[in-house]
């Protein structure tokens, strides 16, 4: 078709019918100034190279994606990520917490 010059495919992967609302959620924006406060005086959190939230199941679900110079080990990065998991707890409305480093 000529007149398409671009496309974009997103597979929902969930049954929106099937699954809790999302609706009443923070949108992206308000979402990312309440893991700001929440994270603040993290360890490398205002270093993240990118976060990624996922809308699913009625709850907001975050990877962060931190530099590789932040990995000191695999007990200190477990504990980071339970230090991440604990802060976000009054905010109910946030799910799983995943760290990559890269």
């Amino acid at each position: 078709v000529d007149e398409i010059s671009d496309v974009t495919v997103h597979v929902d992967p969930e049954d929106d019918e099937d699954a809790p609302s999302c609706v009443g959620l923070p949108l992206r924006d308000e979402a990312l100034r309440d893991l700001r406060a929440a994270w603040s005086g993290t360890q490398c959190f205002a270093q993240a190279e990118r976060v990624l939230l996922h809308y699913l199941s009625g709850r907001i679900s975050i990877d962060v994606v931190l530099p590789l110079d932040c990995y000191p080990g695999r007990s200190e990065a477990a504990a980071l990520k339970a230090e991440l998991e604990r802060a976000l707890r009054p905010l109910r409305y946030y799910g799983k917490v995943r760290v990559f480093y890269g």
